[in-house]
Order: structure tokens, then C-alpha cells, then sequence
């Protein structure tokens, strides 16, 4: 039985003496005023967008990229982490929610947006990119965006940077010049993108 008078308990008794400190502990003995919460660390919404993008999170990284999306003087690079993960469809939402100029030319050890899908060939954000205003002249270590296309054999990209009105074609770029696009192109056995 509990021993307090206004206790249910002091009638009712309890099963067993382990039971009676149990409700002595939680029932009555003096606990602070002051609620006491677990120590949660806190995020930034960058944070919490590149933990999603790590992920793969469509879900979370559109709630975040659409909050982040009214802060112009955010961090950028956010296009690239998804396409550097190879997460296309992150990628994609991504370019739909903050894909500004500054976004899209954020470059982190000599990587960018536009170099990343000349690479791999992704057409579809290559397309996305130009039309966004990504900077088709940005370089890769000392190589152009129409090299890495061409040495990479993504014939489509390399057509569409030579007919782009924006893309400055440097004098290598078409030479035969060692580090050349048609020089890459055909070291690398591409000998399509050469004819």
C-alpha cells in the first residue's frame, strides 16, 4: 500500500514491493520544475539538405530545397553532390527548385555541374544546365567541357556545345594538339567522335 493518504494506491495496494517503490519513484518523490529534454543537436537546413541528398530522400530534399530556395545568399553545390552520388532524380529536383546561375557554376575540386554530366552523358541535365544558364566554358583541370564530352564518346553533348552560341572554342579544342578534344577522342578509341 502507498503510504501517501491521496494516493489511489494507500487503498488499493500494489502487487509487490518492487511495484510499491516503482510508484514511489515515479508518483512521488520531488522532481524538478524545470522539464528536462533529451540533447538534440541542431542542423542547419544545408545540413539537413546534404544529409538528404546523401540519402537520397526526394521527399525530405524537396521540403528543404524549397525553403532554401527563398535564401540567396545560401551555400551552393548542392546540384553537384546529387550528381556526384549519382543521384539523378535528387539532381533533377534540385535544378527545378534552386537551379540559379550560382547553383549551377558552383565549382568544388575542379568539378561543376556542366563537367559532371559531360562525363557521364546525362543528355537530359546536360539540356537542363544550358537552358538554366550553366557556364558551358567552365574548365576541368585545364580541359573543357567539349573534351571531357568527346573523350568520354557523349557525341550529342559534344554537338550540342559546338552548335551552342555561348561555347568558346579555344584553338585546341579542335586541333590536334595533344590535349585536344579529337586528340582525347581518339587516344580513348572514340573514333566516332572523330569522324
Amino acid at each position: 500500500m502507498c503510504p501517501h493518504e491521496t494516493c489511489d494506491y494507500s487503498v488499493l495496494g500494489l502487487p509487490s514491493e518492487m511495484a510499491l517503490a516503482t510508484h514511489l519513484h515515479l508518483c512521488h518523490e520531488d522532481s524538478p520544475q524545470t522539464p528536462i529534454f533529451p540533447n538534440i543537436k541542431t542542423r542547419t537546413l544545408e545540413q539537413a539538405l546534404e544529409d538528404a541528398i546523401k540519402t537520397n530522400n526526394l521527399l525530405a530534399i524537396t521540403a528543404l530545397a524549397t525553403e532554401l530556395a527563398s535564401f540567396p545568399e545560401r551555400k551552393k553545390g548542392f546540384v553537384l553532390q546529387a550528381l556526384i552520388l549519382g543521384h539523378r532524380e535528387a539532381a533533377l529536383v534540385l535544378l527545378d527548385l534552386i537551379g540559379i546561375p550560382s547553383e549551377l557554376d558552383h565549382v568544388n575540386k575542379n568539378n561543376s555541374a556542366i563537367v559532371r554530366v559531360c562525363e557521364v552523358g546525362d543528355e537530359e541535365i546536360f539540356d537542363i544546365l544550358v537552358e538554366k544558364g550553366a557556364d558551358v566554358n567552365i574548365l576541368s583541370r585545364r580541359e573543357s567541357v567539349l573534351t571531357l564530352a568527346c573523350q568520354n564518346c557523349h557525341l550529342s553533348i559534344a554537338r550540342k556545345l559546338l552548335d551552342n552560341e555561348d561555347y568558346k572554342r579555344g584553338p585546341s579544342h579542335a586541333s590536334y594538339d595533344r590535349r585536344g578534344a579529337l586528340v582525347l577522342a581518339s587516344t580513348y578509341g572514340h573514333v566516332e567522335a572523330v569522324v
